[in-house]
């Protein structure tokens, strides 16, 4: 799946085809996504998963030893 470059936020409409997709590997209703993330921690928590899940590490000059 590729990301959009920014998670999924309330205020922001995504295109129905990305949200058909998503639905569908998700095996959800594309209207199921009309209330995600109301409460922006539920995205924070969320996204925070994924990351963990995923290895992620965050990217600053103290980690990498940039000038």
């Amino acid at each position: 799946m590729r990301h959009p470059g920014f998670g999924l936020q309330p205020e922001i409409g995504l295109p129905d085809v990305i949200l058909q997709y998503l639905a569908a590997q998700l095996f959800v209703d594309p209207s199921s996504f009309s209330a995600y993330g109301q409460r922006a921690q539920t995205r924070t928590d969320h996204a925070d998963l994924v990351a963990r899940y995923l290895a992620y590490a965050r990217f600053d000059a103290a980690t990498w030893h940039l000038p």
